[in-house]
Parts: structure tokens; C-alpha cells; sequence
């Protein structure tokens, strides 16, 4: 009797540790999935407005206008999330599990970066941001079903023209040695 109260115990105490171990698990995955589909939505949406703006800018009403010298001004990116997420111990350490932080961080950093008083031109880095985007999708960094599924329709559907072929990475617009001679 003695014997099997004593293992009815112990067995009660590892079947509860194993299921709040599998919850604490299970809540973990979720979080983190959230916290890409956030990141992916803000990333999708910063590019979006970028692209948008970049054409503005570069169209013949846009530079009679001086908008590329004004290219920081009223852009609207959102780092909403990313601040949350980098900012709050709790979340940071689930942030820095994902599996495509360093793209994500290096996305972040590059759409930071247009704001600043940094050398060069806004408009510039602007195109940087996006080539980091447009080249994160062309070599299979970022999750092209999750940025899919949070994009608008308009955003991916850009995405898709560069993933299709059917217009190239703003990277290579940078050196124009890498294009043919015509």
C-alpha cells in the first residue's frame, strides 16, 4: 500500500512537469510565430511605402519638385514592433530566437538608417533598405509564404514581379558595372 501511494505520487509529479513543460513550449511557438508575423507585416509594410516613394521621387514631377532631396520627409516607416520586441528583456530573448533574426535585424537596420543625418542622400539609403528586402527574398532568407500571408496585396504582389523575374533587385542599380554595355 505504502509502495504504490508513494509511486502515484511521484508519477502525478512528473506527469504534471512534463505537461507545464510542454505548455511553456507550446506558448513559446506561438509567441514567436506572432512575433515573425509582426515583423513581416511591419518589413512589408516599410517596403512598400519605400517602393512607393522611391518611384515619387524619381518620376518626372517628383524631380522637378526636389522630392529625392526630400526623401526622409513624411515617409512614414513604423518601427512599432521591432521597438517592442527589442526594447522589452522578456520579448528580446524570444526575439533573438528566431530563425531569421539576422535578416530581419539587418532589414531594420538598413530602414533605420534612411532617417539619419548619416552621408549621402536619403533616397540613397532608401534604395539600400529595399535592395536588402528585394536580395533577402532572392536568396531565400526571408520566408516568402509568410510574407505572403501578412503582405497587402499590392506589397506582394511587387515582390512577386521581383521573384517571377520580371524586374531586378534595386542592388542592381548600385554599380553599373555589373550591367551590360549597351
Amino acid at each position: 500500500m505504502f509502495g504504490s501511494d508513494t509511486i502515484s505520487k511521484v508519477l502525478c509529479t512528473v506527469v504534471t512537469g512534463i505537461g507545464t513543460y510542454l505548455v511553456k513550449v507550446l506558448h513559446s511557438r506561438s509567441r514567436k510565430r506572432q512575433m515573425r508575423e509582426m515583423l513581416y507585416r511591419e518589413v512589408s509594410e516599410n517596403y512598400y511605402k519605400i517602393t512607393v516613394h522611391i518611384a515619387r521621387c524619381l518620376s518626372i514631377s517628383g524631380l522637378s519638385e526636389g522630392e529625392p532631396l526630400r526623401f526622409a520627409e513624411n515617409l512614414g516607416l513604423s518601427f512599432k514592433f521591432w521597438n517592442s520586441y527589442n526594447s522589452d528583456e522578456s520579448r528580446k530573448d524570444l526575439l533573438f530566437e528566431l530563425k531569421d533574426i539576422a535578416v530581419i535585424a539587418s532589414i531594420y537596420e538598413k530602414l533605420a538608417s534612411i532617417g539619419t543625418d548619416s552621408h549621402g542622400y536619403a533616397l540613397v539609403r532608401g534604395k539600400v533598405a529595399a535592395a536588402e528586402v528585394d536580395d533577402s527574398f532572392l536568396d531565400g532568407s526571408l520566408d516568402r509564404e509568410l510574407y505572403q500571408t501578412v503582405s497587402s496585396k499590392q506589397a506582394w504582389d511587387y515582390i512577386a514581379i521581383l521573384l517571377n523575374g520580371e524586374r531586378k533587385s534595386y542592388r542592381y542599380y548600385f554599380n553599373p558595372l555589373t550591367r551590360p554595355v549597351r
